[in-house]
């Protein structure tokens, strides 16, 4: 039983994982079921933007908050 003042236990790292890859996998399903090209150019486009988050944007936010917003 939840009571409304307690917080509740986060979800653990993996099952957060799973459940976001297994969403997304019956996403891919769906658009490859009515048109394949469309699901490969979605696949790729959202790896691409995740890598572009990963590995550059979130270096260029995390250095601009540093350096330009007052402390």
């Amino acid at each position: 039983m939840q009571l409304d003042g307690v917080p509740r236990r986060p979800m653990r790292h993996a099952m957060r994982w799973t459940l976001i890859g297994a969403t997304l996998a019956a996403l891919v399903f769906v658009f490859f079921g009515v048109n394949p090209l469309s699901a490969v150019l979605l696949s790729i486009t959202m790896a691409v933007l995740w890598g572009l988050y990963r590995f550059i944007l979130k270096r260029l936010a995390r250095l601009s908050q540093d350096n330009f917003l007052p402390k």
